[in-house]
């Protein structure tokens, strides 16, 4: 916040708070300004199309163990691998499809391979936003 010379001491909310302000000058300071300018790519749906045709991958071609990590993560909104713990290699093999696929990024940039972050899949028949938080 940029404060000249306060006109009062303290600031009072509705719930009777009351807080002092003590305003010290510190010296100039530049402040520089940025100016943006929205160019309009489409409509949110033509973006999302986009998206999928160039992100999405499928949960498809898994085994037994595999599927059933894929619908608890569904079911429960998470899987987790305890971090002093050996991943399956069920876990593995659904960590597998992710690591061919590339993260979602915006689509002005060169798509990266990376493990890891916010990925576009497909499962059963229906899509997911699905993050992979690789351990440390």
């Amino acid at each position: 916040m940029l404060v000249s010379g306060p006109e009062y001491s303290y600031i009072s909310w509705d719930d009777s708070t009351i807080v002092a302000v003590r305003i010290e000058r510190l010296g100039e300071v530049t402040v520089k300004r940025f100016m943006y300018t929205p160019t309009r790519i489409g409509t949110s749906t033509e973006y999302d199309s986009r998206l999928r045709a160039r992100f999405i991958f499928s949960l498809s071609g898994l085994g037994d163990d595999a599927r059933a990590i894929v619908q608890t993560a569904v079911s429960k909104d998470a899987f987790t691998v305890a971090t002093d713990s050996t991943p399956s290699p069920a876990f593995m093999s659904v960590v597998d499809l992710f690591r061919g696929n590339p993260n979602v990024q915006p689509l002005d940039t060169r798509p990266k391979t990376q493990l890891g972050g916010p990925y576009l899949t497909k499962f059963e028949g229906v899509s997911f936003w699905s993050v992979l938080h690789p351990p440390p």
